[in-house]
């Protein structure tokens, strides 16, 4: 199985449907933004006064983060597969599959802070080996075993290439970031369609319609893009 990618291919990908999807992306998120402000905001005014209330919206935040990640990827795996992106469709999903999400992100987040712990270079290994946990139990609802290991199949002779793409994608956002925070509107959802799309060619071997021309039924697309 041919396994590899072209990081210049899947950046351009991201940026060519960012573009197209742009207002979808500004809404989606400020509503993000807004979210974790919320939690976040009212978990430091109860610190001192009520901690269980804190710790309450400590949780939330918490949660809120998980499910921002998850229809992110869901997002991000739609513009790949040329899917509508439609609020009614991303937002139902079993709650079954999302509490495997949970426990999956937990779990790969414990390993890679184990790596790093142990002996620094297993940590950097284990990221990228098990990187695509996440989207395998969101694209294809693979128990958390299974997607350990066809994670592991998928980046098995690529991780270098892996490693750079991944640094590369935090250059990119460290840049957005320092245009007042506004270029961040741009890159993050320039480098999350950019990593579904090599996710979208590890995993089918490199034969992945990905870049297709498809049609998205997005009120929220950029005007004077067409179809």
């Amino acid at each position: 199985m041919d396994k590899k990618f072209s990081i210049k291919e899947a950046v351009k990908f991201g940026w060519d449907r960012m573009r197209e999807n742009l207002g979808f992306f500004i809404v989606f998120l400020v509503i993000c933004f807004l979210v974790s402000f919320f939690f976040e905001t009212f978990a430091g005014l109860f610190e001192e006064r009520l901690p269980i209330f804190s710790l309450l919206f400590s949780l939330g935040s918490l949660l809120a983060s998980f499910l921002i990640s998850f229809i992110s990827i869901r997002v991000a795996l739609n513009i790949c597969d040329g899917a509508a992106l439609k609020a009614s469709e991303l937002l139902q999903f079993p709650l079954r599959r999302f509490l495997t999400f949970i426990l999956g992100n937990i779990l790969y987040m414990l390993l890679v802070a184990a790596g790093f712990v142990l002996l620094l270079v297993p940590g950097f290994i284990w990221m990228i080996k098990y990187q695509y946990v996440p989207y395998l139990i969101v694209d294809k609802d693979s128990p958390i075993g299974e997607a350990f290991s066809e994670s592991g199949r998928i980046t098995s002779g690529v991780k270098w290439p892996l490693f750079w793409f991944a640094m590369l994608l935090g250059l990119i956002n460290i840049a957005g970031a320092l245009f007042f925070l506004i270029g961040l509107f741009v890159t993050i959802p320039t480098t999350i369609i950019a990593v579904a799309y090599v996710y979208r060619k590890l995993s089918s071997g490199g034969d992945s319609p990905v870049g297709t021309a498809a049609y998205y039924d997005n009120p929220f697309a950029a005007p004077g893009i067409t179809r």
